[in-house]
């Protein structure tokens, strides 16, 4: 396996865990890198540190929540692992530029990240 392919295996544990603690070290390992090396190797591939693809990622899928669905600003920045939601709400506003109010109750567009897919293909 190469380290695209363990790089994708990465995301795809992180996208399944956007909802839980997720931990540098649990990545690292499950994709046979040490924690500084995966930590390396992802940035080179991605261009996002771990931490700000994590951040974003939680962050966008909370955008789509607040759009979506009626569930309270607390209940959301809880289920993303914010502390608070004073916490989210900084995070969300250093994120998009506005308040998750706002974004919710106006036609405001945001950049969202989306998961990123990597598409490998050998040549010979």
């Amino acid at each position: 396996m190469d380290y695209f392919e363990r790089i994708q295996d990465s995301i795809e544990f992180i996208e399944k865990n956007l909802q839980g603690e997720v931990k540098i070290t649990e990545i690292s390992s499950k994709s046979c890198f040490s924690a500084f090396h995966f930590q390396r190797i992802f940035q080179a591939i991605t261009g996002f540190s771990v931490q700000e693809y994590i951040r974003s990622r939680r962050l966008s899928e909370a955008a789509v929540l607040l759009k979506e669905t009626r569930k309270n600003i607390l209940e959301i920045a809880l289920f993303f692992q914010y502390g608070s939601q004073e916490a989210f709400t900084r995070a969300f506003v250093n994120h998009f530029g506005l308040t998750p109010a706002n974004y919710r109750r106006g036609g405001t567009i945001i950049k969202q990240q989306k998961k990123l897919t990597f598409w490998i293909t050998k040549i010979r």
